[in-house]
């Protein structure tokens, strides 16, 4: 019943965490808000010290495991997996304002504290909308980028007996693409010699670009 696969799932679990995170937010937000009214009141505790230490390490831990959920987010083409790495970096970046601004407070300076989360609440609603586009472009069957159309283009191209690739389409599939292309081959050419050269060019797509889940092809003749 899914001959496409289950790739989009991936984008549903994306969208999943946004909303998640949108609603913990807003509740942080309106909370931050608050407390720096208090703190110019005097009525805000610091930060025990040892907060401090606490977000070093956060901040360590976040940035080694952003970089590698990075690597295999690249590897094996997850949006999902790349998702969690812009959001274990954007941790990452919190963790170090949060460290300076318990520093602030132990000098005196107590609204700072209370002010990076109003910060870090505004950068995880600006993280969220471009995790949200992009599940909304994947749920959507949204084309690749530009270089990635441009890539498989210049990739048939160059198989042999290929006069011309007049249309190409490719949509994201969780971690595989889907690709529509549309090749011109030389009017004189038998049926058999044409077929040849398509499955050719489905060949190396598959092979060149290594994340493929299907190739749609079409052969049109070319006349000079």
């Amino acid at each position: 019943n899914h001959p496409y696969g289950h790739g989009k799932v991936e984008f549903v679990a994306i969208l999943l965490i946004i909303i998640l995170m949108l609603i913990a937010t807003a509740f942080l937000f309106i909370h931050s808000i608050k407390d720096v009214w208090v703190s110019f009141n005097g009525g805000i505790t610091p930060p025990h010290f040892i907060a401090f230490w606490a977000a070093i390490i956060s901040m360590i831990a976040n940035y080694k495991l952003s970089s590698y959920l990075q690597c295999v987010g690249d590897k094996i083409k997850s949006p999902a997996i790349l998702a969690n790495a812009h959001h274990n970096h954007s941790d990452a970046l919190s963790s170090a304002f949060v460290a300076a601004a318990i520093v602030g407070t132990s000098f005196g300076f107590h609204f700072l504290d209370p002010l990076v989360a109003v910060i870090e609440t505004i950068d995880l609603m600006r993280l969220s909308y471009g995790m949200l586009n992009d599940s909304m472009k994947g749920i959507l069957d949204a084309s690749v980028h530009s270089r990635n159309i441009t890539e498989i283009e210049e990739i048939a191209r160059l198989v042999p007996g290929v006069r011309r690739v007049s249309k190409v389409m490719a949509r994201q599939l969780g971690q595989s693409v889907w690709i529509d292309i549309v090749i011109k081959v030389d009017h004189n050419r038998t049926q058999e010699e044409g077929y040849a050269i398509g499955t050719r060019v489905k060949e190396t797509l598959s092979k060149r670009i290594g994340y493929v889940a299907g190739i749609n092809l079409s052969i049109e003749p070319y006349f000079p």
